[in-house]
């Protein structure tokens, strides 16, 4: 039976390294082998294609009390394949965090037959621009007079609680959207609802 889990979390400078190494399960965090698929994009030119670089470079670069990162963690239906999987975390992250860099884990811990699949996202609020930035850059204050003398602007800033919660619901609201496309597309009857 489909089930629906939507949680999004936010971790402050110094912590996004270690929340990378956990979703991949590097270094220390070699626990469960629970790591069903892994991926990454939207990285900027000087991360080489390794989430662990920019994630620690916002660790290093990001102002004193910023928010270095966001973690999404969504529930899978059981009833879909990995494949299956995979493809609907990407439409998720095509669609909800569009430019910005990422770093996704799906993880299958196996707590009874059918698994406990789910999907961590770890991504940054810089919305990237036209601009290659180098890495002290990037994390700066983004600066809307000059643009090449400040960082790539962050999209989380300025929004009153009534807005925060109408962006979670529309959020939510998506993901619900996706899982039933994917679970009607594969044949099943199951359906979730966000509310």
């Amino acid at each position: 039976m489909a089930q629906f889990n939507w949680h999004i979390g936010s971790y402050q400078k110094g912590r996004a390294t270690s929340q990378s190494d956990y979703i991949w399960r590097r270094n220390n965090f070699h626990g469960p082998n629970d790591l069903v698929a892994s991926g990454s994009g939207n990285l900027p030119s000087w991360c080489n294609n390794d989430p662990a670089v920019f994630f620690g470079a916002a660790d290093c670069y990001e102002r004193q009390n910023g928010s270095a990162c966001r973690h999404l963690v969504v529930t899978l239906p059981r009833e879909l394949s990995i494949q299956e999987w995979i493809r609907l975390v990407e439409a998720l992250i095509s669609r909800d965090i569009g430019k910005k860099a990422f770093q996704y884990a799906i993880h299958n811990p196996c707590k009874d037959e059918l698994g406990h699949p789910h999907a961590h996202i770890l991504y940054s609020d810089r919305v990237p621009d036209e601009l290659d930035r180098p890495v002290e850059l990037f994390f700066r204050r983004h600066n809307p007079a000059s643009p090449t003398l400040g960082g790539c602007k962050k999209d989380s800033g300025g929004q009153s609680p009534k807005q925060l919660r109408i962006s979670v619901i529309k959020r939510k609201a998506l993901w619900a959207e996706l899982q039933n496309q994917a679970l009607e597309g594969a044949g099943h009857a199951a359906r979730v609802d966000y509310r």
